[in-house]
């Protein structure tokens, strides 16, 4: 199996049987944390790169993709930078927005204890 493969298979299995057992009202703070995964901005990175170069496509809806596609690796890359300038693990630099949101959706629903002290 490779990796895109593994991907959609960790997709399918998230959306048969993690997504159902989420709460409705969570939902959304879960797609939320999703938007800081880097891997999820990677490959939002690497399909508007696709459509920039989609000769279908209105010059500013390709100036668009350019926009979305470096805007995407930025939102990686840049707090790989901070981390390294800072003198700090760059794994943390990533990490960090995604255990953010989910230590504040354990606090919302009275979960923190979960946390572990944190």
């Amino acid at each position: 199996m490779d990796g895109q493969q593994r991907r959609a298979w960790l997709n399918r299995l998230a959306m048969d049987y993690i997504v159902p057992m989420i709460p409705p009202e969570m939902r959304g703070q879960v797609q939320a944390a999703e938007a800081f995964n880097p891997v999820s901005q990677i490959g939002d990175s690497m399909a508007a790169s696709a459509r920039m170069y989609d000769s279908g496509l209105s010059p500013a809806a390709r100036w668009q993709a350019a926009g979305d596609m470096a805007s995407g690796i930025a939102g990686v890359v840049a707090p790989m930078g901070a981390a390294r300038a800072v003198g700090g693990p760059v794994a943390n630099a990533l990490a960090g927005p995604i255990d953010d949101q989910v230590a504040n959706v354990l606090r919302k629903y009275g979960l923190a204890d979960l946390l572990g002290g944190n």
